[in-house]
């Protein structure tokens, strides 16, 4: 392999404004592709085979709704005390819902005047647009638009109107100051390595060009294949970071050849076989890491992880092949290495003289470091993405602190109960199932309100949806044509208008009796008689609190009691009971996916190194950063520690998809140190028997550029810190955390003392050979 790459090298650097142009046509090439095409990314975090996304199949059919149609909720308060009662704010808000029916896309509007939503003081309301495509196709555009027919109700004096909603209002999309920040300081530290300004620009460009044709094919890939928008801010933060880090090694590595070589080429082609071929290595280990996220079985990390290969992919492309043009383009300008660095004296820093003089004691402060920063991670809670962890200026946030205020914070914790009733039960059996069950629901704990269950067959149901959670599925107490927008309301819903106006009634509850008359009068005098019904469940709390999370699991148990004394399944929807699953399938995948990983750590060094002890340390060590940075990420994330700095408005559990992200990337940079380091403390013992030598010469000749290395990833990956997406802040401050640990603390500390005291049993191992120095002394 390292003839081949370096026979590849030579021939781009004598051929250098071929690839230079090739890569040109191919970012404009493909750059006019997604100009055409643009870009198609789901901001859902969705997965398949799980009961609450099986379930929404049967609400389609039994219930007439669509749950994959986008849906805008328009949060809507008055400043005055009883201002939704003033004519001039009713007349407003209806010619704005009026107005937003016409709008492009819109397939209904909810009235909040005729779907009775009114907080007790009657300073708020809500309406939700419901919308004739996919969540993920409604573009900003069309948002904008429909947000057009609410912007003179918006200009009222008095009046705040904010959004929120399945479609994207801010999409995630790339953080390009972020990008430029971590560029930029990346810039600065290979500047201080290189101390040229040329030297230090290669790596920046040869990077980034190999992230722009990476996203650019990411981008189109959308277009044919379901891509969640979060892939695409993984694929960014790791193909900058190691596209830098890989093109930082060769020019190092370039630059040391030059000292003792006079052709430029010979030193680029023998760097390519050397360097490169760590490159490769280190990339191709990455790419199976993050690759193996598939191997969960969960839709969007399988999306995010073959993303992220893809970004890798071209940033080794990158360094393979553009590289060498610009290294043969500027290495007039490239100055060599003073000189090499074993003609260097034999001077030991400070680290590497407590390292071999005192290792034991060094190898346990490593440790009880690490254990410190992990002890956080032992009340780590794992959820999704919710808005009331926003920003506090964005719109999304307002409405949920709105709705929260003025309807209870489970107003944004909605539980939707879908009921399998008994086939053979009669339709009276049936009510009363429903019956039983609602009054069950309504007295459970962390229930704020269960509205009355509604059974299939009663009558169409309207794509009014503003009693959900988002406007995903129907509102039990609103299935009747006769409440949807437009419709002629009766004397009974007047009478619970005006108790509700009052503030007697609770927001998206109405009058039994009522219902059941009209359910009666709908369906000739006959009650309902489907095999299907549906709830609301309110909880007391929020969608991030362990107690809604308590009453979905109390939910799941009661159905076991439904099964056994009705014959009635009870399984939970609803956005919110989705991410509860979607946590639970997570909770179960971590460790299988951390064994996979270990595993496969274990038998890749053992193959390398040929060693049982270095594989065994490297997994300790890897291990303990890991929990380290989930640790600090848990203190800053969750716990809101240092929350100004980090400009974090809420702490919130850790993003539940985070940690086998983590683990897959961070395996694949600390198999990249790893390999750095080890292996050239590996070539020094077999020439010299000096387990001490080995490791000064290694850590003196390596350190520089691993810790030049680890800084890099660390301003990439926590530049993404500046973001205000939760998201994308969680995700870089984890790798950020988790490198910092690896690369300074066990790959430049941890390890080098564990090789000293282990001594010659490091290289223990079937069929390994002896130093040169011990093969001597046994000739003798």
């Amino acid at each position: 392999m390292g003839k081949l790459l370096k026979k590849i090298g030579q021939c781009m650097a004598k051929h250098k404004w071929a690839a230079i142009i090739i890569w040109l046509v191919a970012l404009l090439g493909f750059g006019t592709i997604v100009a055409k095409l643009g870009s198609n990314y789901n901001e859902s975090l969705s997965i398949s085979g799980i009961p609450s996304t099986e379930i929404q199949s049967t609400l389609k059919k039994e219930f007439h709704q669509d749950t994959d149609h986008g849906t805008l909720q328009v949060v809507i308060k008055t400043k005055d005390k009883k201002g939704l009662l003033q004519p001039k704010t009713e007349q407003a808000i209806n010619s704005a819902v009026t107005k937003a029916k016409k709008k492009p896309h819109v397939a209904s509007v909810t009235n909040p005047y005729q779907e009775q939503k009114f907080s007790k003081d009657l300073t708020t309301t809500y309406a939700t647009v419901t919308y004739d495509q996919k969540t993920n196709s409604v573009t900003p555009a069309t948002i904008h638009k429909t947000q057009q027919a609410f912007k003179t109700l918006d200009d009222q004096k008095g009046v705040e109107v904010e959004y929120t909603g399945t479609v994207s209002i801010h999409p995630m999309g790339v953080n390009e100051i972020a990008e430029l920040i971590g560029v930029a300081i990346a810039f600065v530290f290979m500047m201080v390595l290189f101390r040229s300004f040329i030297t230090a620009g290669l790596p920046i460009i040869s990077a980034v060009t190999g992230l722009a044709l990476g996203l650019i094919v990411i981008g189109i890939g959308s277009n044919y294949f379901e891509t969640a928008s979060v892939a695409q801010s993984l694929a960014m933060i790791l193909s900058l970071a190691c596209g830098i880090d890989y093109a930082l090694f060769i020019i190092n590595r370039y630059r040391t050849n030059r000292a003792t070589q006079n052709d430029y080429l010979t030193a680029l082609g023998d760097a390519m076989g050397t360097a490169g071929s760590s490159v490769l290595f280190a990339g191709i280990t990455v790419i199976i890491a993050v690759s193996g996220l598939s191997l969960v079985g969960i839709d969007f990390l399988t999306q995010m992880g073959l993303a992220a290969a893809v970004g890798v992919a071209f940033a080794i492309l990158s360094a393979m092949t553009l590289l060498p043009a610009l290294i043969s383009l500027a290495h007039r300008h490239i100055k060599p290495a003073k000189e090499e660095p074993h003609h260097r004296k034999n001077k030991s820093g400070i680290v590497e003289h407590t390292i071999i003089k005192h290792p034991f004691v060094t190898a346990i402060a490593s440790v009880l470091v690490l254990i410190a920063f992990a002890i956080p991670s032992g009340h780590m809670r794992l959820g999704m993405p919710y808005n009331g962890a926003l920003p506090t200026n964005q719109t999304e946030r307002k409405a949920y602190d709105i709705l929260s205020d003025k309807f209870g914070e489970g107003i944004n914790g909605q539980l939707i109960v879908v009921a399998k009733l008994d086939k053979n039960a009669s339709p009276q059996e049936k009510q009363q199932t429903v019956m039983k069950i609602t009054d069950h629901l309504s007295n459970m704990k962390y229930v704020k309100m269960a509205t009355p269950g509604m059974i299939s067959g009663g009558g169409k149901v309207g794509s009014g949806q503003s009693g959900m959670q988002r406007g995903q599925q129907p509102q039990p107490g609103q299935m009747n044509n006769s409440q949807q927008p437009g419709s002629t309301t009766s004397a009974a819903q007047q009478s619970a208008k005006q108790k509700q106006m009052a503030g007697q009634g609770q927001p998206g509850q109405q009058a039994s009796v009522a219902q059941q008359q009209m359910v009666l009068q709908q369906s000739g005098g006959k009650l309902p008689d489907g095999n299907y019904a549906v709830f609301m469940v309110i909880p007391t709390h929020g969608p991030e609190s362990v107690k809604t999370d308590k009453l979905a699991h109390n939910i799941k148990k009661y159905s076991k009691t439904t099964e056994d004394e009705m014959n009635t399944k009870l399984i939970l929807t609803g956005s919110n009971a989705i991410n509860i699953d979607i946590v639970q399938k997570l909770n179960h995948a971590i460790p299988i996916f951390a064994g996979i990983v270990m595993a496969l750590a274990f038998v890749l060094m053992m193959l390398v190194f040929r060693s049982f002890i270095v594989p065994l340390v490297a997994m300790a060590g890897f291990g303990m950063s890991l929990l380290a940075s989930f640790g600090a990420l848990t203190a800053v994330m969750q716990d809101a520690v240092m929350h100004t700095v980090f400009g974090i408005s809420k702490g919130a559990p850790i993003i539940a998809f985070l940690p086998v992200i983590a683990i897959g990337i961070l395996f694949g940079l600390a198999m990249d140190y790893e390999v750095f380091l080890v292996s050239r403390i590996r070539e020094i013992y077999l020439l010299t028997g000096d387990t001490t030598e080995a490791v000064r010469i290694g850590m003196r000749e390596n350190a520089k550029v691993i810790i030049t290395a680890g800084l890099i990833m660390i301003s990439v990956f926590g530049s993404f810190a500046i973001t205000t997406n939760p998201t994308s802040k969680s995700i870089g401050l984890a790798l950020a955390f988790g490198v910092f640990f690896d690369a300074f603390i066990v790959r430049l500390i941890f390890v080098p003392a564990m090789i000293k005291l282990c001594g010659k049993w490091n290289w223990i191992f079937p069929g390994m050979r002896t130093s040169k120095i011990e093969q001597q002394k046994r000739e003798k």
